[in-house]
């Protein structure tokens, strides 16, 4: 029961989907450093204008590869309020967020997060990643998560007692340019046997997609391609604001950012200092709590959570504490904890990255096949 919306609570805070951590980037292809010869459609499509005047996004031999520079990983406690209290359930699953940076200034971050089975209440498989790149005024981005959405516990439950069919995953390919930001969503069904250790087999299923719908909006100037870069450059910004001493509380402007080719703001409500924070695993201290709210431009829907991140030292912009309560009878936590079993960055291996590409490009070119070809997703 803990676990329920584990995945589409994650992946709220992940793709608006989070953590930010230090650095975020983009490029496209998503390979384009470990990969021979060819030019995707997608690679094309870009070059070509998306957004006018943006940089060619085609390989770039001698670049180098990608560097990991961190690697953070996260306990997920779930909370579900039974009448007037709430009954806590520790480690039902984990996440793991990996920065990169190349030397030519591109830097990249992917989160991967969900509940494991093997742990979580009644064999719960919800989860879902995402990975952003950056460079320039380029990025692109991609992710994946399950569909589960209960809207109360009642309903929840009656789900997780059909147990029925293949689950719904929902994935999207995105890019933006100087001007215009693209996306490109779909959904499919997959065996309740696929878990966040096994990405590479949703994928295949993925691959075999032809139902793609494209999203296009106009991408205000600045505007930051994915919520974790966005969320990566407000705390850097309230880090800075601490340090340099502004009046306080310190008034940072709000950060747009795309989506689903849709515009968002990200705001920081509050921002307060936390002496010490006392986790399962240890204690931290000299943090920054802040209090967030994203709002989406289209439909004024406006979700809110909560960071807490390190001010000082190897922690400092570091997310260590993280919480996001979709609706009124269920709330997540993110603690950073060394050494927890969560499953690496799927990207770490060239092949998935390859694999991303091939689906990417297929999308992009979705859009031109005749009308009736394609139906919407969620």
């Amino acid at each position: 029961m803990i676990a329920i919306g584990v995945c589409r609570t994650c992946l709220g805070l992940a793709t608006a989907a989070s953590l930010s951590l230090s650095g975020l980037g983009g490029r496209l292809p998503l390979i384009e450093d470990q990969r021979s010869g060819g030019e995707s459609r997608l690679q094309a499509t870009t070059a070509a204008g998306a957004g006018g005047g943006s940089p060619s996004l085609v390989a770039q031999e001698g670049r180098g590869a990608f560097a990991v520079s961190a690697d953070y990983r996260y306990r997920i406690v779930g909370r579900v309020r039974l009448l007037l209290f709430w009954v806590s359930s520790d480690n039902v699953g984990g996440a793991r967020a990996t920065v990169r940076t190349r030397e030519d200034g591109a830097r990249a971050l992917a989160l991967l997060i969900g509940s494991d089975p093997a742990k979580a209440p009644r064999g719960i498989n919800e989860w879902g990643y995402i990975r952003e790149e950056e460079r320039g005024e380029a990025s692109v981005a991609f992710g994946v998560r399950s569909i589960t959405d209960a809207d109360s516990l009642d309903e929840a439950e009656a789900r997780l007692a059909s147990g029925a069919g293949p689950a719904l995953y929902g994935a999207i390919c995105s890019m933006t340019g100087l001007a215009t930001a693209e996306a490109w969503v779909t959904s499919v069904r997959a065996g309740r046997d696929v878990t966040y250790r096994q990405f590479g087999g949703l994928l295949e299923v993925l691959a075999t997609s032809r139902r793609w719908e494209r999203r296009q909006t106009a991408r205000s100037e600045g505007a930051a391609p994915g919520l974790l870069t966005a969320l990566e450059r407000m705390i850097h910004a309230g880090t800075e604001a601490v340090r340099g001493g502004e009046p306080w509380p310190p008034r940072i402007a709000p950060i747009v950012y795309v989506y689903k080719g849709a515009e968002y703001d990200l705001r920081l409500q509050t921002l307060e200092r936390v002496g010490q924070l006392r986790t399962r695993s240890r204690t931290f201290r000299d943090l920054v709590k802040g209090e967030y709210a994203i709002r989406n431009r289209a439909t004024g829907h406006v979700t809110r959570f909560s960071v807490t991140h390190g001010l000082t030292d190897a922690l400092a912009n570091v997310p260590v504490h993280a919480t996001f309560q979709p609706n009124w009878w269920f709330k997540i936590e993110l603690q950073l904890e060394e050494g927890l079993d969560v499953p690496r960055d799927p990207a770490d291996e060239a092949a998935v990255l390859a694999r991303i590409d091939q689906i990417c490009a297929r999308a992009s070119a979705a859009d031109r096949r005749p009308p009736g070809e394609q139906a919407g997703a969620r």
